[in-house]
């Protein structure tokens, strides 16, 4: 029922302002009459305009830009925008229209929000340029969904449900992956046309475009035949749309249609029989699921699930039987059986389980009385079982005990006896032996190995025991062990005439020192010592009465081993006169000196000795000696190193006239000047300048994405207020504004915001970081299109003060970057690009300009940002220097050939007569006063009569010389006036700022 209503409204199209509330109706006649007002010259012009009234739509072109595309058909494409154009409502309360190329990259020619009247969006299709590289179609949609479509960029709201439309036209398959990225858009409720050209895969074109495909998906020829869907898209975007005047009750998306609309569902819904609400799709009953127990839908896919008792696997398809014993908490003693959705405790065999079913305890079958076990009852795992004692057996009863013997049993095969014990035998010897190592044999008792015998010499076994010997020569004591040597000379008549000595089994007789036995053997003779010729004597031997003594020729004396001889000691001997020491030798002497001193030309007397004078102290100044040594020193001024020997001047920036302005450093043996923070050495390297007290307008644009990281932002911060330290910040002098950007731009502040360093290094410090995307590209736009702007505090370029931006970066942008470098390096920024990490070395030398030696700075990471910092501050000194001789020649110069008026010789310009000059267009007539005129007070300008006939003239007023006079003093009246302007808006900001930041 509802679609035939539809179809009668579609019907009654033309009736249907009759339908609309009374004030809809008369803003439609007002709007109608106003546009009736001008001539389109579009054939379809009255059709449109009639159609396409009042409609509210957000509209964006996506243009494939790719190298496939040549001049002409890109040309072509242009004239199907155009067209397409001729039937919208352009304005920002009706059709809002963006328009986006990509190639290789997305290049955002003009965003919803650009423009507000349809001519001017005219103007940006015309000038449009052709990229000319790849074709990265989903990168464009995506682009359209994320930054085109956002409020930021014009989208209205969608809780205004104002429709929002993608068309897109390529002519080839795209590099890149567009099925997901699409499938995003539409379910935010983008309306998508998708128009192919050429050789384009139509399931691509499906993919892209809305359903039904047959009302969003187009497929031409050639470029040529694309204006034949003017018409179509005439109908399609200038229907009424259905979604907003009928009550749809779509339960998700209301779809518009050309004179009707379709529900849509979320994405994992589909739709239901009645067309409007939406059910989870079941994907357990359309697709494969492999679940092994249970298949559960959720929006968009499936999960699967187990029964109770189970578990879902790893793979997230299989079920395993819960293992409740598995969980480690069962607490059963033994053994945990798993039971349905629980377990149960077991008990091992012998054991019984307790009433906590879960501890054991064992069974005691030897409590009952009636095991009748004589000695002992043991328990078994399910039972019981008699025990003897030790030495005793069990019976065959298995209850009773008899004594075990085990040399009856055993036969254990003793050679003397065998004994019975509690737990076995043992084998015994008869008296007077004893068991071998064996335990069975017996041998005889060795006494005497025993080695508690006592005896000292020899021992000898008896049956029972032992007795003791002695060997030959020797006798046995009392107490029959020790043995005493037999004293033969103590026993026998030995007739020695001196003296007896025992031997082993005999005697001899010995002589007394000096004498010899005599071959009696008994009776002793003198000996002369000396005769026997092994004296030892160096010179002479002397034979005493038992012994003999050395002695020494004339003029020597004996040495202290009583052999040897050494002549006397000439220096105690003689009087050898030498003054400090006498040494002996041989049979002279030689005088010697003591440390410290050198012996005189006489040989005798002492010298002291000059260390200093040796020429070895190696000393760099001075030697002073010392009584046995010398020590160095140094020249006022200087103080000895650690070496001791070597000089070095003390305090060199105190002790010399050093001439440093700021700061003299120590350096060595010499010195450095250095400046102060904010300036630098000059020429001379002793004086120091300001970097700059002249005006520059500076702009830093600070990459803020995600992949720099908040700790080194830290370090890009301090890095800006660095720079800023370098300059005369003031509302004359250096004014400063900060850009910071990711996926898109924040100005933290401007360059009128602030007069003074300190409150803009506060702005620096209190600054946050933004994090996402690197749009490098949007940011340079946005400085060069407002950054550089006079309402945002830039000067206008007529005073020729010096505009420069810093562009810092740590990655590939995400965007193109040389279109809005080359506009800014062409319109006089000079262009610094600081580059840190993973930053691109050809989007640096894109946006710095030349010489790229001196505006391209690069490192590896953030340690060397210091270095990067210096050097920075030196090329913008340089460069403020060089534009400080510049402002310092005149604007303009005369031409050389330009007559110049001398002193005494008087100016008659004639102002009417200039006004009225072929050759000299003037919209402005400006009042000359004389004390403005750049000569001196003879030097005057002459007003016409009222009638307008000039007086008589020196020159032809018409003439170039007079004309480039009077344009260079009304120039410089302008100059003057502006100036005056400027310091006074100048002084109005600063007064803003103390206000606005107090």
């Amino acid at each position: 029922m509802e679609k035939m209503l539809v179809s009668c409204l579609l019907l009654l199209l033309g009736q249907l302002p009759f339908f609309l509330p009374t004030a809809a109706r008369e803003r439609s006649h007002s709007r109608s009459l106003s546009r009736g007002r001008h001539t389109r010259t579009h054939p379809q012009t009255a059709l449109l305009e009639s159609s396409c009234e009042n409609k509210r739509a957000d509209l964006v072109f996506i243009i494939d830009s790719s190298r496939s595309v040549n001049t002409y058909d890109y040309a072509k494409v242009k004239e199907f925008i155009m067209d397409i154009l001729q039937f919208l409502d352009v304005g920002p309360d009706v059709t809002r229209v963006g328009l986006l190329q990509y190639g290789s990259t997305v290049k955002n020619e003009f965003s919803l929000k650009t423009f507000k009247r349809k001519s001017e969006v005219e103007r940006a299709v015309k000038r449009m340029r052709h990229l000319s590289t790849g074709t990265m179609t989903g990168l464009a949609i995506q682009y359209a969904l994320n930054i085109a479509f956002s409020e930021a960029e014009g989208a209205r709201p969608l809780r205004e449900n104002v429709p929002r439309v993608i068309m897109i036209v390529t002519d080839g398959r795209p590099q890149d992956s567009v099925a997901e990225v699409a499938a995003k858009a539409r379910d935010t409720g983008i309306l998508i046309f998708a128009i192919g050209v050429g050789q384009v895969d139509l399931n691509t074109l499906k993919a892209i475009g809305s359903e039904p495909h047959e009302d969003h998906v187009f497929l031409v020829a050639n470029f040529s035949q694309i204006e034949s869907l003017t018409s179509v898209f005439q109908n399609k975007l200038c229907t009424v749309h259905m979604c907003s005047i009928l009550d749809h009750n779509c339960a998700h998306f209301c779809i518009n249609t050309p004179g009707s609309y379709v529900c849509r569902c979320k994405q994992g819904y589909i739709l239901n029989l009645d067309q409007k609400t939406c059910r989870i799709q079941d994907l357990c009953a359309t697709e494969d699921h492999a679940c092994e127990q249970l298949c559960v839908n959720v929006p968009g896919s499936f999960v699967c699930q187990c029964y109770s008792g189970y578990t879902l696997a790893e793979d997230g398809k299989r079920c395993v039987a819960v293992d409740y014993c598995a969980l480690e908490n069962h607490g059963c003693e033994h053994e945990c059986v798993n039971a349905d959705n629980s377990y149960l405790c077991r008990c091992r065999q012998g054991f019984a389980l307790n009433p906590d079913e879960k501890s054991c305890t064992k069974i005691d079958y030897c409590a009952s009385p009636g095991h009748g076990c004589q000695h002992e009852c043991v328990n078994t795992d399910n039972s019981y079982a008699c025990r003897c004692l030790k030495g005793f057996t069990l019976n065959p009863d298995k209850k009773t005990c008899r004594r075990i013997n085990y040399c009856a049993l055993n036969k254990p095969g003793c050679e003397h006896e065998c004994v019975n014990t509690e737990e076995g035998y043992y084998c015994r010897c008869r008296r007077g032996y004893t068991l071998d190592p064996n335990g069975k044999t017996c041998s005889r008792v060795d006494h005497c190995a025993q080695q508690d015998h006592g005896c000292e010499q020899l021992c000898l076994n008896t049956e029972d025991s032992f007795v003791c010997q002695c060997s030959e020569g020797f006798l046995i004591n009392d107490d029959l062990k020790t043995c005493s040597r037999v004293d033969y000379c103590l026993l026998s008549n030995h007739g020695c005439e001196y003296s007896c000595v025992n031997t082993d089994k005999s005697f001899a007789c010995q002589c007394p020192e000096g004498h010899v036995l005599r071959s009696d053997g008994k009776t002793c003779a003198q000996l002369d010592s000396c005769a026997l010729g092994n004296h030892g004597c160096e010179h002479l031997c002397v034979s005493k009465e038992d012994s003999f003594v050395c002695q020494c020729f004339e003029g020597y004396t004996l040495r202290d081993d009583g052999k040897s001889c050494r002549r006397k000691d000439v220096c105690q001997a003689v009087t050898h006169g030498c003054e400090h020491v006498c040494v002996s030798s041989g049979e002279s002497y030689t005088c010697k000196c003591l440390e410290g001193f050198r012996l005189a030309e006489d040989g005798k007397r002492c010298r002291k000795l000059d260390s200093c004078a040796l020429g070895d102290h190696g000393c760099e100044h001075l030697c002073i000696s010392k009584e046995d040594s010398f020590v160095c020193r140094c020249f006022e001024g200087y103080t000895l190193r650690d070496d001791r020997k070597t000089c070095r001047r003390k305090d060199v920036c105190k002790s010399t006239q050093h001439g440093c302005e700021h700061i003299c450093v120590n350096s060595g043996d010499s010195y450095v000047c250095k400046c102060s923070e904010g300036f630098i050495l000059a020429e001379g390297g002793r004086r120091c300048k300001r970097c700059t007290e002249g005006p520059i307008d500076l702009v830093f644009v600070i990459d803020g994405s995600k992949s720099l990281g908040e700790e080194n932002f830290e370090i890009v911060k301090q890095f800006v207020t660095g720079i800023i330290d370098s300059l005369a910040v003031s509302p004359k002098a250096a004014r400063v504004g900060l850009l910071q950007y990711s996926t898109q731009v924040r100005t933290e502040f401007t360059l009128r915001n602030f007069s003074s360093a300190r409150d803009m290094k506060k702005a620096v410090v209190h600054m946050k970081y933004m994090g996402k995307g690197s749009m490098t590209g949007l940011a340079l736009k946005h400085m060069f299109e407002r950054s550089f702007s006079q309402a945002e505090g830039a000067r206008p370029l007529s005073t020729r003060v010096p505009r420069a931006a810093i562009v810092f970066t740590d990655g590939r942008a995400q965007d193109d970057v040389s279109e809005w470098a080359s506009k800014a390096k062409a319109n006089g920024i000079t262009m610094y690009a600081v580059g840190v990490g993973k930053a691109i070395e050809e989007e640096l030398q894109e946006i710095a300009s030349e010489p790229t030696d001196k505006h391209l700075f690069y490192a590896e990471d953030f340690s060397t940002m210091g270095e990067i910092s210096e050097k920075l501050k030196q090329g913008i000194c340089e460069a403020l220097e060089d534009s400080d001789g510049r402002q310092d020649s005149p604007a303009e110069e005369f031409p050389q050939k330009v007559h110049q008026p001398t002193e005494s010789e008087p100016v008659t310009i004639n102002i009417r007569d200039l006004l009225s000059c072929s050759n000299f267009a003037v919209q402005h007539r400006y009042l000359f006063e004389e004390d403005n005129l750049p000569w001196s007070t003879h030097k005057r300008f002459h007003s016409t009569k009222s009638s307008g006939s000039p007086l008589e003239e020196k020159h032809d007023q018409c003439k170039c010389e007079n004309l480039i006079m009077f344009q260079n003093l009304a120039n410089e009246e302008v100059r003057k006036l502006t100036q005056r302007l400027e310091e006074m808006t100048e002084r109005m900001e600063a007064l803003e700022n103390r206000l606005r930041y107090r």
